[in-house]
């Protein structure tokens, strides 16, 4: 997976490494690796806005030194709204992220998530202090939950984030012939995108989403949290209108990996984070005895950077779209393929392997070639 060179340098190189101080897991044999499902180094703070087309709440950095990257964070159905989101922007912005929960309406409409995401940034291009200058809405990623995961999706296609995080998404009637507009949308997706996912219910519609988890072209990724439902995906307890209906109740242990991976991914592919994209990668996921049903693929970006191969595993019921998976298996389906490898380089690494199919879908990419790269692309050498 080809580890995009972010469009600005942020003015903290200091706060990465921090992060992976203060926030790190140790491993056998000394190895340390980062623990991202704890707060990172920056103190934050939260405020509400309103503005035309859009309105809900900001979490924002207050040390540190801007222009931080822009997420926009969006929830689910079920008369949810920014509060049930903003629990992750102010984790998100403890890594150096300004985030913005915004309100989608009871029913987040799947066409609709655009226009208040441009209209949320348009805001934040104007704020006044504290947040005047502080957020570069070039660099902007997008979080979206369960019917709010389906609309930002959607969204992605015209937006073109620099990343996308798709939490236990939910696709609407028609998703399965295609008619359903975030079914559509999904192979148009070029953003660096990773589909986490909770155990089949009810709420997330058996999880209906799983077929499509891997059918961007981008570099994406996918896995599942064991024993997690529906509600660990929102940092809100709603009591009955959650766990009732989905599964149970959240857990901390649970929202943690939803915490770990997105962060991670935002870290990645909005700050250049080397130590967070090796978190993503098929070994780490695989390695991660929390989850199961894991997958990743490499495909050029929205730049058009990356694309050197990848690997990859079916989701449950899924797709596995890419390289050779380390595993792979699934209720739905087995992803196949040869052995992934790796390719390392300055401004960017990435993952070499052959192409497999997954249930759902069939494998694209190819080899890749491995060895050292220079900005990114492979030069000579064999896959490890």
């Amino acid at each position: 997976m080809a580890l995009r060179v972010p469009k600005l340098g942020l003015a903290f190189p200091q706060v990465c490494g921090l992060a992976l101080v203060t926030g790190s897991l140790a491993l056998s044999g000394g190895a340390a690796a980062a623990d991202y499902s704890q707060p990172g180094p920056l103190t934050t703070a939260v405020q509400s806005f309103n503005t035309s087309g859009a309105n809900g709440k900001i979490a924002y950095p207050t040390s540190g030194n801007g222009p931080f990257p822009t997420l926009v964070l969006g929830h689910g159905a079920l008369f949810a709204n920014a509060d049930q989101q903003i629990g992750w922007g102010e984790h998100f912005a403890s890594y150096g992220f300004v985030a913005v929960a915004v309100n989608l309406g009871s029913f987040p409409d799947g066409n609709g998530g655009a226009p208040i995401i441009q209209a949320a940034l348009n805001y934040l291009d104007g704020a006044p202090a504290p947040l005047a200058g502080l957020a570069d809405t070039s660099n902007l990623g997008l979080e979206g939950f369960s019917a709010g995961g389906q609309s930002f999706a959607v969204a992605a296609v015209s937006l073109k984030p620099q990343a996308l995080v798709l939490f236990d998404p939910v696709a609407g009637s028609g998703m399965g012939g295609g008619t359903d507009p975030g079914g559509s949308a999904v192979p148009k997706i070029c953003s660096p995108t990773i589909t986490i996912f909770t155990e089949p219910s009810g709420c997330n519609s058996q999880s209906n989403w799983s077929p499509f988890a891997m059918g961007s072209s981008g570099p994406r990724a996918t896995l599942r949290i064991t024993g997690a439902t529906h509600c660990d995906g929102e940092n809100a307890d709603r009591g009955a209108l959650c766990g009732g209906f989905c599964g149970g109740a959240a857990t901390p242990a649970k929202q943690g990996r939803f915490a770990h991976y997105g962060t991670a991914w935002f870290l990645a592919y909005l700050q250049g984070d080397s130590n967070a994209l090796a978190e993503v990668t098929s070994s780490a996921l695989s390695s991660d005895g929390a989850i199961k049903d894991t997958g990743t693929a490499d495909g050029p970006d929205c730049d058009g950077n990356g694309g050197g191969g990848g690997s990859a595993g079916a989701g449950a019921g899924g797709a596995g779209t890419g390289g050779g998976a380390q595993g792979g298996s699934n209720p739905g389906g087995s992803g196949q393929g040869g052995s992934a490898g790796t390719q390392s380089g300055s401004g960017g690494s990435g993952f070499g392997g052959s192409a497999g199919a997954g249930v759902g879908g069939s494998g694209q990419g190819g080899s890749a070639q491995g060895g050292s790269a220079q900005g990114g692309s492979a030069q000579g050498g064999s896959a490890q």
